[in-house]
């Protein structure tokens, strides 16, 4: 096994994580992850992120491969078929007692990193080359750990399923001890709709863990986006899919359509997740959405009626 230093504890929807790497990772460290910090000793799901030697040096994009967008984002650099990390001795070493071990893994490989899900233990493994990502012409140099941030939502969601959570790609806020979960896919006004309202009571802009706790659905804040008060959580009383608007309007939803955009919010590589994973969470996702009022919500940039809001979750919570 390589050799950890870094160590990153946090405690996200009341599940205890660690993240164990051997390079920097910034952003667990940044401000949003920085109020989820935690002292446990005992964690829930452990993270191990590795880097893995490459035996060659990458070759550089030909002429007719390099591209505008190569050129706006600095990068370039591609890896020989040969030195890709299904290839690489390294990396097969270190695969090889995963799959002698009889437990229930799942396995993702890549050109230039690799995953291994163990559902036996939930334990999340990323392996990757320092090639991961391409070289930045800026800088002069390998910059992985760039795209290994913008995996973290994999990397924390993958056993929530072991503690009845899901995450969700949607805004959350909380009105008067009840949260609204606004779902929309990327660019759809997640983050617009959470600006609208105060920052103190914004559980994410981006991604939200429901968890169910004794009976009740709690909609609980990650650091997961650009936005969160912090740790909370709160009784889910709505949902809410956005559509951009030049006005604003709630119309109910019903529960079949509440249920599509619930599961398209999931992660992406959720379809590779064991069946069984799969059922429950969409049963979880089936009785969220019989149990919750669900509404879609037409609204423009400059105008979010949140007492609209809060007067739906309170009439249907009457009810």
């Amino acid at each position: 096994m390589i050799k950890a230093k870094k160590e990153f504890f946090h405690q996200i929807a009341g599940i205890e994580f660690v993240t164990i790497s051997d390079i920097a990772l910034p952003r667990l460290n940044d401000q949003w992850f920085h109020l989820f910090k935690s002292n446990a000793s005992l964690h829930d799901i452990k993270n191990y992120i590795y880097r893995v030697e490459r035996t060659q040096d990458p070759e550089p994009f030909k002429n007719d491969r390099y591209s505008n967008e190569d050129d706006q984002a600095g990068t370039s650099g591609r890896l020989p078929e040969s030195n890709t990390i299904s290839s690489n001795d390294n990396f097969l070493s270190i695969l090889t007692p995963f799959l002698a071990d009889g437990d229930k893994i799942e396995l993702m490989i890549d050109r230039d990193y690799a995953i291994i899900r163990n559902f036996s233990r939930s334990e999340f493994h990323l392996f990757f080359m320092d090639t991961l990502g391409g070289f930045n012409l800026k800088t002069q140099r390998y910059t992985p750990e760039f795209q290994i941030a913008g995996k973290l939502r994999y990397i924390f969601s993958s056993f929530l399923n072991n503690h009845s959570a899901i995450m969700v790609h949607s805004s959350g806020i909380a009105i008067n001890n009840r949260a609204a979960l606004f779902i929309a896919p990327s660019n759809g006004g997640k983050t617009t709709v959470a600006r609208h309202f105060s920052k103190q009571h914004v559980l994410n802009d981006d991604q939200v863990i429901l968890r169910k706790r004794s009976q009740r659905v709690m909609a609980n804040a990650t650091p997961l986006g650009s936005m969160t008060a912090g740790p909370c959580s709160v009784e889910l009383g709505g949902l809410f899919v956005l559509e951009k608007s030049d006005h604003f309007e709630l119309n109910r939803l019903d529960k079949m359509a509440a249920i599509t955009s619930m599961w398209s919010a999931l992660p992406q590589d959720f379809q590779f997740y064991p069946i069984e994973n799969r059922t429950r969470s969409f049963q979880f996702l089936y009785d969220i959405c019989r149990n919750t009022p669900c509404y879609r919500m037409k609204f423009s940039r400059d105008y979010v009626d949140f007492d609209a809001v809060d007067h739906v979750m309170k009439k249907s919570n009457r009810l």
